[in-house]
């Protein structure tokens, strides 16, 4: 009788133990997909900061080339199109719960600058446009938001991995799952997300 008391003390310590252990890790990993989540937000809040001024640097880019003779029609028109739907896109955290409106920003910025390079190899061997003063500014313009662009970028893919670990593997994502949290697209730029989504968005 003694050692049955025994084994149901030393059960009974176990089950509560363990009960304590499952809460603390519970809340710690609550706080810690939390906490992640913000940042990935925020990561992704300042980027869209830096399209707002793409899009302008864009458009001031595109005004500067399409005043030059003799330049590719195509390359000029589609230019057009990738930006005039760049500026109907909204700009916000909000795109890491519409999938698809996010890839189709991430496949349009990408085409634009796609374009902007083409543009650039052709004013290494065309004068009119490359000794062009608004061209150049609008270019240098352009560079220097690229740059901005590419480190807000590689920040909240960074944030997006952290967070992605924790929705997405064993344990934590079991209690991710109870709190509604899935793992987040990252930021995908050039040939990964053209060749990837363009039978969608052409």
């Amino acid at each position: 009788m003694k050692g049955f008391f025994v084994i149901v003390i030393f059960v009974a310590i176990n089950v509560i133990a363990f009960t304590i252990f499952a809460i603390y890790m519970t809340g710690s990993v609550n706080s810690s997909i939390k906490e992640q989540e913000e940042l990935s937000r925020a990561a992704l809040d300042s980027l869209m900061l830096v399209y707002v001024e793409k899009n302008i640097a864009s458009s001031n880019y595109f005004n500067a080339v399409s005043q030059i003779p003799h330049l590719n029609a195509y390359l000029l028109s589609t230019f057009s199109n990738y930006i005039d739907t760049a500026l109907n896109i909204p700009l916000n955290e909000s795109l890491v719960e519409r999938p698809l409106t996010f890839q189709k920003l991430q496949y349009t910025q990408s085409k634009i600058q796609e374009r902007i390079n083409q543009f650039n190899n052709t004013a290494r061997n065309y004068a009119v446009l490359r000794t062009n003063t608004s061209y150049v500014d609008a270019r240098k313009y352009v560079e220097l938001i690229t740059k901005e662009e590419l480190a807000y970028i590689k920040t909240y893919n960074e944030y997006v991995q952290q967070y992605n670990k924790l929705t997405s593997r064993v344990p934590s994502s079991i209690v991710a799952g109870f709190m509604g949290k899935f793992p987040f697209l990252e930021f995908e730029t050039g040939t990964n997300i053209t060749s990837k989504m363009e039978h969608i968005f052409e």
